[in-house]
């Protein structure tokens, strides 16, 4: 009973690195700070072509390997990065640039870790494809904002 409790826990956690919650909080943001809301959406966007690229030029299985049929079943099949993992990441960042709080620091902090690990938890991941995950939404949510502010 225990196992099956962790299990729904995690599989809760994960979905806050899924597009439906992006598009949520893109929704949400938007009512109050358009630019930010579009910022994120770009910002995901080339997070998800960029770890999308990752993973068909340097195929890597799954700790349960899936079928690589098709282009997208080799694009899902790629363990290498964690793209929930570079997605929470990258919003987190974003956020915090605009919004700074330790509060809501300790409360991205945690929900990146919380992601990242449910993602090897239940076996989608290794530890190294959520570390490459979190530099990929990292480096990429910076360039964002160095690109903003002008710096690029």
């Amino acid at each position: 009973m225990h196992k099956h409790i962790m299990d729904e826990f995690f599989t809760s956690l994960t979905s806050f690195g899924t597009p439906l919650f992006y598009a949520l909080i893109i929704i949400i943001v938007s009512r109050f700070n358009f630019n930010l809301a579009i910022l994120i959406l770009i910002t995901l966007v080339i997070t998800e072509i960029v770890g999308g690229i990752i993973k068909l030029v340097y195929p890597s299985d799954r700790p349960i390997p899936r079928k690589r049929t098709s282009l997208y079943e080799k694009y899902d099949a790629g363990t290498f990065p964690s793209i929930h993992t570079a997605r929470i990441s990258a919003l987190a960042i974003m956020i915090n640039f605009y919004y700074f709080d330790y509060a809501l620091l300790a409360c991205s902090i945690l929900l990146v870790l919380g992601v990242g690990y449910s993602r090897v938890y239940l076996k989608h991941h290794y530890s190294i494809d959520v570390i490459g995950g979190f530099i990929l939404g990292a480096i990429i949510s910076i360039i964002m904002r160095l690109w903003q502010n002008g710096f690029l």
